[in-house]
């Protein structure tokens, strides 16, 4: 009886101990992934500066201009003759009041 309850707690023990290693590791791997986690500072003064979005077909260009919100829309499937993706539409959208007229406090993630 008392060899089987200090297995038991030889297994707990050893696997609180993984758990915890394992914990750590998953801990340091998102510290080294948070360099590639880019932010925005400032808004943009074209499409060149946009950020991607994508989500299942459809993919959207993101940037703010001038204190506007700007999209580029497209969708898979939709190709030239080149094998190039095609935009489906540029939206631009003016919120009141304005958001991003403060420049000091503005990002984008």
């Amino acid at each position: 009886m008392k060899q089987q309850i200090s297995m038991k707690i030889k297994f707990l023990l050893s696997f609180s101990i993984g758990l915890l290693l394992f914990a750590c590791q998953k801990a340091e791997q998102k510290s080294r992934f948070d360099q590639y986690d880019i932010t925005w500072t400032t808004q943009s003064r074209n499409a060149g500066a946009s950020m991607p979005l994508v989500g299942g077909d459809i993919g959207c260009n993101v940037w703010v201009e001038n204190g506007d919100l700007l999209l580029y829309v497209q969708r898979s499937g939709s190709m030239s003759e080149n094998g190039e993706y095609l935009k489906m539409g540029r939206f631009r959208i003016q919120i009141h009041p304005n958001p991003f007229t403060d420049e000091a406090s503005f990002f984008q993630k």
